[in-house]
Order: structure tokens, then sequence, then C-alpha cells
């Protein structure tokens, strides 16, 4: 091992290439030691160059691959190179330990808020890290690692904000057991990818060997709890958003909660995590501003959906749940997104693997049992759901677009061989500096299991999975959603400009005049394949509108699309705007797409949808396709259509109760401004689309 001290005080251009030296597979590493530890280190194979200056700031510059990073003078204290060989580690890298002393020393038993205790903690920092002692409060945390497993996991609030172990200043701190990991890896390995990749806001590991009033519990890996923080997700405290998509605190698990409510598209199960304690108010803007958000991902339009959404962020992210096998993705449970006031998504930080890496979830609640095959969270066919897990179509519906596809395989290519070199090197790192803590923890905690060689099988088959992934994601559709482009975007207004010809020459309706001149405007500007998109926008966008407007009261249109849209009741977890989103499925039991659902508690219960249009429109056929779920929202044993005529309610007619197909009135001929679809079952009753045909009136 160098040591390089008193380097930063030389202030002067200075750069130094590292790659030509240091083989890509080297596992040595450049730490940065600050106050008296290390603050973080780097594989100096990810290193390009350092590069110190004195100007405008005193510090250097640390050029990576993907990456470029500053540190200031005063920050630093000395640069540190190690050979990070297994000895090398067991000598420096000793395991720090914590010493959590309960005020009267009471038991730990419960993960509620409301039940945090008083404590001391006394971190040993092992000279690597420095010392802490502080007082604090603890309680549980988790789910299934909390009900099912004797090891437990934790979560520490200190009385004042501390750096601990070399991490940002926080009081919140979370202790994971990883009882069912027999590696103890599998949260670090997701951390690392992540990390790897560029996702922001990533958690660190420390493992840390933790007793609790005197008696010794054992491995655990400290992490930052995820929520806003200048040093952790560090969104804007006033206008930044973090979003849990999490079924356990989802309306469903948590119905007491005043924090959740589901998606109103795509019927995500979502609890708030900041703003803090968020007023029904708040609740109510986040949700609208949510939907909008996932209306725009079910249009598939890249150009469109990546003004709100940063869909590299959702490669990234999907890339890592595949490569662990993260069948939660499914419920979905552990999913983190955030926007700051550039008011863009993004999804992140990373959280919980020990779902992943195919989990025998038959032993769920006393196993260990991992790495049992090679099968597909996003499967062949992302878009289709072809071998794949049942993710929500919010995370897959961009597969049909040509652009999303043909980026999500190129990051795939970019990253995929020397990511996982990476990746492992750092679980040989881990392994090498907590081997003989792993013992004692095994010894204290004892399972069916040998860690050294479950940390072998977790390399082999993350090893066998990249070939497996590389082979299917090269082989994914292209899909079917072509984005805008300056030659595609001519073609469609030139198609565009045909048909108005056509309806020009053919047509004689009021208002002829006025897409005479929309027309000849356009044909005015001379566009051509070169132009700009949002030139080529503009003129579709022009003649969209004027076309609509010369057909409005001359054509038949599904006039539910301008329509204001009510119900008696929808259950949260169901979407309303369902009903007309043009999503019909295969049958009527497919959960393909979403669909509207009125259970409300109660059995048999009358309940209506209505569409309500500011004019009096001419309705010439509706349509229903119900939807059931075979349990509570079943085949309707009633369903009628009003029609609102001189201010009440007039019949129509009964509606057809069949599924798997439209049930239809046509030949109709009525102006109203209100219809009105009635229905009941045992239960309840669900729809997947219903629609009214009719003519517009004319503005």
């Amino acid at each position: 091992m160098t040591k390089i001290k008193d380097l930063i005080p030389c202030f002067f251009v200075f750069a130094c290439t590292l790659l030509a030296v240091v083989p890509a597979s080297s596992q040595k590493r450049m730490a940065i030691y600050s106050e008296g530890c290390i603050k973080e280190h780097h594989l100096l194979s990810k290193i390009d160059s350092i590069r110190f200056v004195n100007s405008p700031q005193a510090g250097f510059w640390l050029y990576k691959t993907d990456s470029l990073l500053f540190y200031p003078h005063s920050q630093t204290d000395s640069l540190v190179f190690f050979e990070w060989s297994a000895s090398e580690c067991l000598r420096r890298f000793e395991v720090p330990t914590i010493n959590i002393q309960v005020q009267d020393n009471a038991p730990v038993l419960s993960k509620d808020k409301e039940d945090y205790l008083p404590c001391v903690v006394e971190i040993d920092g092992k000279e690597m890290y420095a010392d802490y002692i502080g007082t604090a409060r603890i309680r549980g945390r988790g789910n299934s690692t909390w009900l099912w497993y004797d090891k437990k996991p934790y979560r520490i609030k200190l009385d004042a904000k501390d750096k601990i172990l070399g991490l940002g200043s926080n009081k919140d701190w979370v202790l994971l057991a990883n009882y069912r990991d027999p590696t103890n890896l599998m949260n670090a390995f997701g951390f690392e990818m992540a990390s790897w990749l560029g996702l922001p806001f990533t958690n660190h590991s420390r493992f840390v060997e933790v007793t609790l009033n005197g008696d010794y519990i054992g491995l655990y890996q400290l992490t930052e709890q995820v929520e806003q923080a200048g040093d952790r997700v560090d969104i804007d405290v006033n206008e930044g958003v973090l979003l849990s998509l999490d079924k356990d605190d989802g309306p469903e698990l948590a119905p007491g909660a005043e924090d959740n409510f589901w998606s109103a598209y795509y019927h995500l199960p979502i609890c708030v995590k900041h703003p803090d304690d968020p007023t029904e108010e708040i609740i109510d803007l986040i949700k609208a501003d949510f939907q909008e958000l996932e209306l725009l991902v079910n249009q598939g339009k890249y150009r469109d959906l990546s003004q709100s959404f940063d869909l590299a962020s959702l490669i990234d992210f999907l890339i890592v749940q595949e490569m662990v096998y993260n069948v939660e993705m499914e419920a979905p449970r552990s999913v983190y997104m955030y926007k700051d006031i550039d008011n863009v998504y993004r999804m992140g930080p990373v959280w919980d693997f020990d779902a992943g890496f195919d989990f025998d979830w038959g032993t769920m609640t006393t196993g260990h049992n991992y790495f049992m095959a090679q099968d597909l969270v996003l499967g062949t066919d992302p878009f289709r759901h072809t071998q794949a897990r049942n993710l929500s179509p919010f995370f897959t519906q961009m597969f049909d677009n040509t652009l999303f596809v043909q980026q999500f395989k190129e990051r795939w290519a970019e990253i995929q061989p020397e990511c996982l070199d990476y990746c492992l090197g750092m679980m040989d790192d881990y392994y090498a500096h907590t081997a003989e803590a792993m013992a004692r923890d095994f010894e204290r905690w004892p399972i069916d299991k040998n860690y050294a060689e479950e940390i072998v099988r977790m390399k082999n088959w993350l090893t066998d999975r990249l070939d497996v992934l590389t082979e299917v994601i090269e082989n994914y559709p292209a899909g079917n959603i072509q984005e805008d482009t300056s030659e595609s975007l001519f073609q469609e207004l030139s198609d565009l400009l045909a048909e108005i010809a056509s309806w020009l020459n053919d047509t004689d309706f009021d208002g002829k005049a006025a897409l005479q001149s929309s027309y000849q405007d356009v044909l005015s500007r001379q566009l051509s394949e070169q132009s700009s998109i949002d030139e080529l926008h503009e003129a579709l966008g022009l003649l969209e509108s004027a076309l609509t407007d010369y057909l409005a009261g001359n054509i038949e249109e599904n006039l539910a699309l301008t329509a204001s849209l009510s119900t008696s009741h929808c259950s949260g977890w169901e979407s309303l705007e369902a009903v007309r989103d043009g999503l019909v499925p295969e049958n009527s039991s497919a959960k393909t797409y979403p669909r509207y659902g009125n259970w409300d508690g109660r059995q048999g219960v009358l309940h209506w949808v209505q569409y309500e249009w500011e004019q009096p429109c001419t309705v010439s056929e509706i349509g229903v396709y119900w939807w059931t779920d075979f349990s509570g929202l079943l085949q309707p044993d009633v369903a009628y259509i009003e029609y609102w005529s001189a201010g009440s309610w007039i019949k129509l007619g009964d509606i057809g109760t069949e599924m798997d197909a439209f049930n239809v009135l046509d030949k109709l001929n009525i102006t109203t401004s209100k219809i009105r679809l009635s229905m009941s079952s045992k239960i309840a009753t669900g729809i997947s689309e219903f629609y009214v045909k009719g003519y517009r009136p004319k503005d």
C-alpha cells in the first residue's frame, strides 16, 4: 500500500493519466481522506486523470469515465492508493462496531413511529472512520423482514445531526439485517450497480457489527434513510416531490394513512414521502400531476414524455431491476421516484433487493434459497409482457416506442461487461473485509447455508445472467411507435394537406373558407424535410384544428373524448378515465389495461357513469365493454342508458351485458347534453370501454 500525503497544497496545473498503467481488471483504488477518515474511494480503472488547480478555488478535479468531480482543498487531507488484495482489506478495513444501549435496557419490540425508544449510540470507526457517541431513538423497521425473522432490522434517529462512518450529516439511519440473504451482499450489489450507472442519490453501504443492550446481534448494513435532505434525496424542500410506489404504503394495505393514493390511470399505490405530512389539497395536486405523467406514458411518444420524465433514469432503473430479477417491481414495492424544481420525474433511489436473485417464495418465511433459475422481470417482449412478471404498463409502455427500445439496447451494450466486473469486484472487496464478521454473524444466526459458498453461487448466477440478458435484450422487438423526425412529420403534413384538399374539393360544409385559409397559410410556409420539428408540429396543429372545426357536426366521432366525465363512485384502485382511453382488452377479464370499477363496500348498488357536453350533441351509437375479476366486479344484472332532456332523465333503453364483446345501442338519433350508463350486479361492476358516437354541434 502506497500512501501519498500532503498532495493537495501543491496547487499547480497537473494531469496524470492512470489507465495507461492500471489495467481495467485491477482492483487498485484511490481513497480520499478528510477529517481523519476515508471520505470515499474510487476504482483506479474508472479514473482518467487528476488535475490540481488553484483557481477559481483551490483543490483538484477527478476526471472519471462516467463523471467529473471537484474536491476543494479545505475538505481533503490526503490521497491514499490501495492495492485491494484480501490481506490488505482484512488488515486495513476492520469492520466498525455499533453499540446501542436502550434506556432501562428496554427491548425493541415495535416498528411503529410512536414507539421510538431513547438510547445511546456508540460507534467505533476502527481508525478508518471517526468514532461517535450520542443520544438517539430506536425502533424496528421493514415489513416481511420485521414480521418473519428473528434477526430484526432497525431505524435509528439521532437527537442531533451528525456524520456517521463517513456519510453525510443526518439524524436518520437504517440498519438492514439482511437475514434472508445468505450472502449479506444483495442490497450492497444493487446499490453499487445503481451507483456505477449514475442513478442519483443512491445509498451507500457500511457494514457494521452491532450490539444491542449488551447482546451481540450480528453483522448489519448501515445505510441512509430514503428521504428528502441535502445528503439524501437532494431535491428542493419547498417544490420537490418524493414518491414511494409501494403496496405496503399504499391505500390497500395502509388505508388509514393520509399520505397515499391510487394513481388515476395505472392504478399504482403511491405514498408521498415528501412533502412531509401533506394536506389533502397537496395530495390532490400531486395525484393530478402524476396522472398527466401517466397519460404521457400511455401515449408512448418519447419526445413528449421526455419533457416530464427522465427516460435515461427509467432505463438504468429497469436494468438494475432486471439484472437482479427483482420481482417486487410487480406489486410494486420499494420503488421510488422524485421530482425537483425542473418539473421532471426521475426514477430512484433504488432500494431492497433481497427478494431478487430468484428467491424461492415457497419458503419465504423460513428459507434462504436463491439462484434457482434465470427467469425474467421484463420478459422477452416487455411491451407485451411475454415471459415476464406482471408489471404495471407504467414501467413497460415505452417498449412500444422504437427510440426507447433502441436507447435501452444501446445502454445495455455500453455498460454490460464493465458494470458487472466492477460490481463483482466490489463484492469481493466487501467479502474480504467482512469475512470474519460474517462468520460471527452466522454463528449468532445459524441458517442452513454457507455464506462463502452462497457468495460464489451469487457471482456465478450473475455472470450467467449477463449472457442470458444480453441475448434477450438484443432480441427485444423494435416497437411500433415511431418517434417524430423532420422526415416523418413532413410526410404526415403532406398526407394531411392531401386529405384537406380532398375535403375542400368534395364538400361544401359551413366554414369552408376558414379551412381554405389555414390550408393556404401552411402551403405558403414552404416547409420541407429540412424544416424543424417545432415548425412542422405547429403547422400540423393548425391544420388538425381547422379540419376538426370544419367537420364538427358533419362527421361521426367518439363524443366521449370531448365530454366531462363523472360517476357515482369509482374505487380508489381503479380508473374512471379508463372507460374512454381507447384500450380494448382481448377479453373481459384481461388485466392488460386500466379499467373502471365501482366497488364501495356495499353489494348490489346501482351505480352510474356519465358524459356531459357544454353544448347538446347528436348521439348515433353507444357501446359498452364490460370487465370482471370474477370476485367483486361481476357481470351486470341490470344495465341501461339514459339521456338528459327538458331537465330530467329519460330512459333510452337497456344495453346488453355480454362479456368479451361490445354491447351496442345503435341507429340512434337523439340530441342531448348528457348520457348516463347505470348498472348493478350482485356485488359491483366494472367497465373497460364506454363510447358514445355522434356529431358535435358547430361552435
